[in-house]
């Protein structure tokens, strides 16, 4: 009788985390050019589309000109830029981007982070934990065909909003080392293989414009109908508690091909905080309004 009791709770406990896998964590809300979706039940990959929905372990490999937009949960946005692999994974109270190479923005809507939650971006040598901050992180291999060593790897980390507690990851255990350096805005910091973390650097006003500038995507916009679809779709998903994880879909809208592209110039209230100000420069980092960090 035992025996059979413990069986049945064996399986009600493997359905729950299948259960949980199934589960959306975000959902596409901008797509240009091309992108490749892997997860378990695709091994060999499919398109990444326009409105698709993020799972659990799915990663996201973007082409050649090409970006990616996902919403995570109404509290994040995070953009892959082109040729970057990002992985997303979830632990307890613990949401983590792995960026394996290239190019991703992450803004985080602090009011929307419930206490005890952390989002980490994890790349092959360093481990940043943010709240309510907008980081850029960038991975560079020594070559092409450089393994997953940390050694084989430089990471740049910049903030352009809020805190950041950044650490060093062990070549061999792949776990946090050593103690957190601390990064605020305006601030950037590169790991260079197994190094030691070195000191940030204080960004001026002339290099934070040319970060900013370096964000623009080159990509060929789509009508101007499309984007104020797509940036109703986000008030809607962000405006929802759990609207982009509770495997609901938000209401269908039209768009091209390829995505959206930039909207109309306003805000969305809920993602407020995305606009910058910097010495020198103000950036608007909604990712979806003209101006924005693209």
């Amino acid at each position: 009788m035992l025996g059979a009791f413990l069986a049945l709770v064996s399986i009600a406990l493997a359905a729950a985390a299948a259960s949980a896998e199934m589960t959306p964590v975000g959902l596409v809300t901008r797509l240009d050019g091309r992108a490749t979706l892997t997860r378990a039940v695709l091994p060999e990959g499919a398109p990444l589309k326009f409105r698709d929905e993020v799972y659990i372990a799915d990663r996201i490999t973007t082409g050649e000109h090409s970006l990616a937009r996902i919403l995570f949960g109404g509290k994040a946005l995070v953009t892959v830029r082109e040729r970057s692999v990002l992985t997303i994974t979830e632990a307890p109270g613990v949401s983590t981007l792995h960026v394996g190479v290239g190019k991703i923005i992450v803004a985080v809507v602090k009011e929307r982070v419930k206490p005890g939650e952390t989002i980490d971006i994890r790349t092959p040598n360093a481990i940043a934990t943010i709240r309510g901050t907008v980081v850029i992180a960038e991975v560079s291999p020594e070559t092409p065909e450089a393994d997953e060593s940390a050694a084989n790897y430089t990471t740049t980390i910049t903030i352009l909003k809020g805190v950041i507690d950044l650490r060093r990851l062990d070549g061999l255990t792949r776990q946090p080392i050593g103690a957190a350096l601390s990064l605020r805005a305006v601030e950037r910091v590169r790991i260079t293989g197994a190094a030691a973390l070195p000191l940030p650097q204080k960004l001026s006003p002339e290099v934070t414009r040319k970060v900013i500038n370096g964000l623009k995507a080159n990509v060929k916009p789509v009508p101007e109908t499309s984007a104020a679809a797509v940036m109703a779709e986000v008030r809607h998903a962000s405006n929802t508690p759990g609207a982009a994880v509770s495997g609901s879909r938000v209401p269908s809208v039209s768009a091209s091909a390829n995505g959206p592209g930039p909207a109309d110039g306003s805000k969305s209230k809920s993602l407020g905080l995305l606009q910058v100000k910097l010495p020198g420069a103000t950036a608007v980092v909604n990712p979806i309004s003209k101006g924005s960090l693209r």
